[in-house]
């Protein structure tokens, strides 16, 4: 054994020893990498900066048993980027070996695993910097707060959707045009279903870990679930609307709304506000809770809304996220607007910045050509959005106003159905999206028209308020109604011909 380590030295020495780095050969892991470095390096130089700002004792994990004594030598926060480095090290080498034999799957799984454990130590040098240094870096209760769960939620779920595109055929999602005779006509060529599954992974897991006490988190996390559920069995299995529209849906709206998601009033720009609580009804469930009637049956039909009606703005490549990420943003600048932040405005932006990050992680599965199709699943991104726009206030009018051009867009698709006689849950080629297809728009083309409409009306909706917001709101659905009226009939000629 000493003779090999003095071969090893004197190599080493002479420059005989040559490194093979496959870490680099795969660009996920190369990319999970760069990024632990550079937490680890922003951790480390975090910690120079605030350590002669520390007391001499601090809450290092609680280290010493139980008692007044349960603090450490302040010194002993340096092990969080040592340990970090260390593991960062051990892992760094395994990967390079399994990518060295050609495992992909067990390096980008072990790369994960460093991620979320480099994560934890910069959450845990943030934490105890911030209970014992006073004033030491104000901008810690924002990390915290909100910029680690979107970080967090980003990742996961960029993690998640390359594990459902590369494991599509194990999971029986992969969608191939010839199989599935949609009337839409938009798939050409085989593309793995089950984007909800990513979104859902990134968004349940974080805020599982940032919200562990809040019931209405867990409530979302639930009704989430569900709507996942059912995207993943309709991807699998192609169920019929009936089984999504009188048991999947019902359920996760039930749950939302048990759990607190309800709509205490109806905002009136003319006078005092609708209000919906005058009829009451109290059960036991895990406790003493309460139901209002009236606001529970409007509230039912906003989730129901707005589940089907971003679900069904997401026939093309990018375009789901570009109505749903603005929307977000608007509500977590909403939660900001007024002074100090309540319990309902805190909840409200945390839920809604590991929203964001969970949609910004697949933008770019989905972005045109999209790798990713996000499936019925979809809905539960409605589901949370709609609960959103109702924690915080009544902001029915403002998700309205943002999602303007899909609203009336399925508004309009449902009429036509009805009229025509054909069954108004029965999907066909008469979407807004397929009649710009139809016009010779690219779909990289259709996914940067619906990106600005929803930046213009996220924009709008911030800086209107009041009886404007509705003088808007009414005068620009009359002007879009006009323009997809033309664009149907101009598309439906071009068709013919």
């Amino acid at each position: 054994m000493k003779t090999k380590i003095k071969k090893f030295i004197y190599k080493l020495r002479t420059g005989r020893v040559k490194f093979n780095f496959y870490l680099f050969s795969d660009s996920y892991t190369t990319n999970v990498f760069v990024a632990c470095a550079l937490l680890l390096l922003f951790n480390t130089a975090f910690l120079a900066v605030n350590f002669t700002k520390m007391p001499d004792q601090i809450p290092l994990w609680y280290s010493l048993p139980w008692g007044p004594y349960r603090l450490s030598i302040a010194r002993y926060i340096w092990l969080l980027p040592f340990f970090n480095f260390i593991f960062l090290v051990i892992t760094g080498y395994l990967c390079n070996i399994f990518l060295k034999n050609n495992i992909k799957d067990a390096s980008k799984f072990i790369s994960s695993a460093v991620l979320l454990a480099t994560i934890a130590f910069t959450i845990s040098s943030l934490t105890i910097v911030n209970k014992t240094v006073l004033k030491s870096f104000e901008f810690s209760p924002w990390v915290l707060l909100y910029a680690f769960p979107t970080i967090m939620a980003f990742v996961l779920t960029r993690i998640t959707a390359g594990f459902v595109i590369t494991n599509a055929e194990k999971l029986k999602v992969m969608e191939y045009p010839h199989l599935r005779l949609e009337p839409q006509k938009v798939l050409k060529k085989p593309t793995p279903r089950g984007g909800a599954i990513a979104f859902f992974v990134g968004f349940a897991v974080t805020t599982a870990i940032f919200l562990t006490t809040s019931q209405r988190a867990w409530g979302l996390i639930i009704g989430a679930f569900v709507m996942t559920l059912a995207g993943y069995l309709d991807d699998r299995y192609k169920l019929s609307f009936l089984p999504r529209l009188i048991f999947f849906l019902p359920l996760a709206f039930i749950v939302v709304i048990l759990i607190g998601f309800v709509m205490l009033y109806i905002p009136n720009p003319f006078g005092d506000p609708i209000m919906l609580d005058s009829l009451r009804i109290s059960f036991n469930l895990f406790g003493g809770r309460s139901i209002i009637v009236y606001g529970a049956l409007i509230s039912f039909v906003w989730f129901m809304w707005m589940a089907n009606m971003i679900s069904w703005n997401n026939g093309t490549d990018g375009q789901f996220t570009a109505i749903t990420i603005p929307l977000t943003i608007v509500i977590a600048f909403l939660s900001f607007r007024f002074g100090s932040l309540t319990y309902e405005q805190q909840l409200s932006a945390q839920l809604a910045f590991i929203t964001l990050g969970s949609l910004l992680g697949m933008v770019r599965v989905t972005f045109p050509p999209n790798k990713l199709i996000w499936g019925f699943g979809a809905t539960g991104v409605g589901l949370i959005l709609a609960s959103l726009s109702i924690l915080n206030g009544t902001r029915v009018a403002t998700a309205l106003l943002v999602l303007l051009v899909p609203s009336i867009d399925v508004a309009y698709v449902l009429y036509s159905r009805i009229k025509a006689g054909k069954n108004p849950f029965i999907g066909d080629r008469n979407h807004l999206h397929h009649k710009l297809m139809d016009l010779g728009w690219s779909r990289k083309k259709i996914a940067f028209f619906y990106w600005g409409v929803s930046i213009l009306f996220a924009l709008l909706s911030v800086l209107l308020s009041g009886k404007s917001k509705l003088l808007a709101l009414v005068t620009v659905s009359g002007l879009l109604l006009y323009g997809l009226v033309i664009i149907r009939r101009y598309a439906g000629r071009l068709t013919k011909v």
